[in-house]
C-alpha cells in the first residue's frame, strides 16, 4: 500500500483479501501477506482512516492467484514471436511475402526476409531456427534466425493452404493446420518432411499446445450450424478426441459481443498453470 500522507497523520488500515475471511483488524502497517486456498480471481479492498476514527474510505484491486507454472509452459500459434537468444521480434507480412525481424528497443527493423506466398504464422524452433507457414504457396520456410538467411523450403500438399503452425520441442515436432484439407499434418522439424495426418473438420485453422496432458487443441474458423466446435488431438496416439462444443452467447448485444453461437474462431488460450 503506497500513502501519500502530507500531514502526518496517524493512519490504520484494514485488509479484506475477496476470499470469505472478512477484513482484519487496524494496524498502522502498510503491507500485509495472506495465503489463498484456491485459485481465482479476489478482488481486494483495503481501508484506511485516521487512528480512532469512524470514517475509512477504501481503494480496491484485483489478485489473481494462479497454480504452479510448469516448466513446459502451453503454447499458441502466433503471428509474433520474441527471440529467445537475441533482442528481435519477429512478425510475419502477409501482403509482402515476408517476415521482418524488428529491435524491439529501438524500434527499428533489422531484417526482411523473403518467403513463400501470404505466410499466416511463425514458430521458434530448435537450433536457431524460424519457421513460417505459407499459406498459398503451401509451404514452409525455414530461416536461420542469427544470419537471417532461408535454410530450406519445405513443401506441403498442393493447396492445402497451411494456417496454424506451432512447435512441440520435446517431441521434435511441428504441427499445421491445413485448413483446405480440413486436415492437421505432423512435420518431423529435422527433415522438414510430414510424418502424419489426420482429418479434424472443415475448417481447421488456429492451434494450441497443452504439452502436460499431450493435447493439440484447433479451433474450426466457420462453426457448424449447431454451434461452435474445437477439437482436441491426443498427440500420443495422434488421434483425435471428441469434439468439444461451445455454448451460444445469448448475452445483451454489446459493443464487445453479439449474441449467437461462437463463430470465426480463433486459438483457445490455456491459462499459465494449464488449468483452463
Amino acid at each position: 500500500l503506497t500513502l501519500t500522507n502530507p500531514s502526518g497523520l496517524s493512519l490504520e488500515h484494514s485488509w479484506n483479501f475477496g476470499d470469505g475471511t472478512g477484513y482484519s483488524a487496524f494496524s498502522t502497517a502498510t503491507t500485509a501477506t495472506h495465503t489463498y486456498a484456491v485459485k481465482g480471481n479476489f478482488a481486494v479492498s483495503v481501508r484506511t482512516r485516521i487512528a480512532g476514527s469512524s470514517y475509512s474510505p477504501s481503494i480496491n484491486g484485483v489478485q489473481v492467484v494462479h497454480g504452479v507454472i510448469p516448466a513446459q509452459k502451453p503454447r499458441m500459434q502466433t503471428t509474433i514471436a520474441v527471440d529467445p537468444d537475441r533482442s528481435v521480434v519477429w512478425n510475419v507480412n502477409p501482403d509482402n511475402d515476408s517476415v521482418s525481424g524488428i529491435d524491439p528497443v529501438g524500434l527499428v527493423k533489422v531484417r526482411e526476409i523473403p518467403v513463400g506466398d501470404q505466410p499466416v504464422a511463425l514458430a521458434i524452433g530448435a537450433q536457431d531456427r524460424l519457421w513460417v507457414a505459407n499459406k498459398k504457396s503451401a509451404s514452409l520456410t525455414e530461416i536461420n534466425r542469427a544470419s537471417g538467411l532461408v535454410v530450406a523450403s519445405h513443401d506441403l500438399p498442393s493447396g492445402s493452404q497451411p494456417h496454424g503452425l506451432i512447435a512441440d520441442p520435446t517431441a521434435g515436432v511441428f504441427y499445421v493446420a491445413l485448413e483446405s484439407l480440413g486436415e492437421v499434418a505432423k512435420v518431423s522439424e529435422a527433415t522438414g518432411q510430414v510424418l502424419a495426418r489426420i482429418p479434424v473438420g472443415p475448417w481447421p485453422r488456429s492451434l494450441s499446445l497443452d504439452p502436460l496432458r499431450g493435447v493439440l487443441w484447433i479451433s474450426r474458423f466457420i462453426s457448424p450450424d449447431q454451434g461452435g466446435v474445437v477439437v482436441p488431438v491426443d498427440l500420443a496416439s495422434f488421434s483425435v478426441l471428441p469434439e468439444v462444443a461451445l455454448s451460444p452467447v445469448m448475452q445483451p448485444d454489446g459493443l464487445q459481443n453479439g449474441r449467437g453461437i461462437p463463430n470465426y474462431l480463433a486459438a483457445v488460450t490455456l491459462s499459465p498453470d494449464l488449468g483452463h
